[in-house]
């Protein structure tokens, strides 16, 4: 991760463990997850919070873990639908790609309106969140461990 919380080119048993551990899609591993990610965006510039109705000059993202694997965000556009992004292909606001049970790679090509539901049928389980991001100015002076916005 970008906020150093993780070392990906010397990881010790600690960093292999807390990586699964953010993916493993309970509470507590949601938790770690986020403020991985709070770390991270903060670092880059952008803020990162949980979303509360009326909240303008950014976007809404959801976040999405597939237990033991991976984790998935959702964008709400300007029209209310959701689009994301699956590895190289293009972003889309189609539900998208996911493997059947003979490992068949399949395509849902329904209008995404809700990306809990959107996940759950690629395979997704856990919804973590709604949460806000908004683009700050970039400083790499930024400290990571305290709100972006206390530093601008």
């Amino acid at each position: 991760m970008l906020s150093g919380e993780i070392n990906y080119d010397n990881p010790s048993k600690k960093d292999i463990e807390n990586y699964y551990f953010s993916y493993s899609g309970t509470e507590e591993g949601n938790r770690y997850l986020v403020d991985l990610i709070k770390g991270d965006m903060a670092t880059v510039g952008i803020s990162f919070i949980p979303y509360v109705e009326g909240m303008t000059g950014g976007y809404v993202v959801a976040l999405v873990v597939k237990p033991g694997g991976d984790y998935h965000w959702y964008r709400q556009d300007s029209d209310g639908t959701w689009s994301h992004k699956q590895g190289q292909l293009p972003a889309t606001q189609s539900v998208g790609y996911y493997r059947d049970k003979n490992g068949n790679l399949r395509f849902i090509d329904d209008l995404i309106t809700d990306p809990k539901k959107a996940a759950e049928k690629i395979g997704y389980d856990v919804f973590v969140g709604y949460f806000y991001v908004i683009q700050r100015i970039y400083n790499r002076y930024l400290d990571p461990s305290k709100p972006v916005e206390w530093q601008i």
